[in-house]
Formats: structure tokens, sequence, C-alpha cells
């Protein structure tokens, strides 16, 4: 797996990338929590949460446009949706997954192999610190 993701590889003489997957946190498709501990049968919400708006319907039926109308039900602020990675929420949340997922950090597969150990260089700010804060 480690050599496919340096390499890659070819097929039909095409040549194809890979990437380790990444643990990463998902949006609840009725309250739009972000790293909530339950599936959306078990929601305890009274009302579906728009991911666009905020507001009490569910996200196919938001009339909002992409003209900056967003709005997070998770940090209660305007400019972004509920599933916006650069979300104060999502970032402190994903910081606190970082902690329990160290493998996260690396680009390969950690194996006995130190050039497995190569470590990610990451532009999403979610990815840069492993410490909860």
């Amino acid at each position: 797996m480690n050599h496919t993701i340096k390499h890659g590889f070819f097929i039909e003489g095409k040549h194809i990338s890979a990437w380790k997957l990444l643990w990463e946190l998902k949006c609840r498709m009725k309250c739009q929590a972000v790293g909530a501990n339950h599936i959306t049968k078990d929601c305890k919400a009274e009302h579906n949460v728009c991911a666009q708006c905020g507001s009490s319907h569910c996200t196919s039926n938001c009339t909002i446009d992409n003209t900056g109308q967003f709005n997070c039900a998770n940090c209660k602020t305007q400019g972004h949706g509920a599933a916006n990675h650069h979300c104060p929420i999502f970032i402190k949340k994903m910081q606190n997954i970082q902690c329990w997922h160290p493998e996260n950090k690396y680009q390969y597969y950690p194996t006995n192999n130190p050039k497995t150990w190569e470590q990610m260089i990451h532009t999403n700010p979610t990815m840069n610190d492993n410490t909860a804060t």
C-alpha cells in the first residue's frame, strides 16, 4: 500500500494516484452537529437543521443562494455552512480527534521502516496540530 501511495499505479496505461485515508469528522444529516456520536434515526433534535442557513428545514429545501447568506448551525456565525472545514467548532473537534488518531499525521501507513514515518505537510489548519485545545 505505501508503495502505491508513493508511486501510484497504472490501469490500462493511465497513471492513477493513491493516498492514505484519514479519520475525519462528519456532520449529522438531521441536526448538523459535527462529530456527534449518533446516527440520524437516533437524533434527539426535534426538527431538521439546514446545513446552509441553520434554519429548521431540510437542506434540500433551502432557498438561499451562494451570495454569503450562509449561517453555521454549529458556531452560529454567518459566512459559512455547517460542513465548512474552516468553522472554529470543526477545527477544535478535528484537533481533538487527532489525539485519538495520531496516524493521520503520517503520509504513509507507519511500519518498522523509518521512511514510512514521513509526516504530512498540511495547508488545512485542522490537520497541523494534533493537540487538543
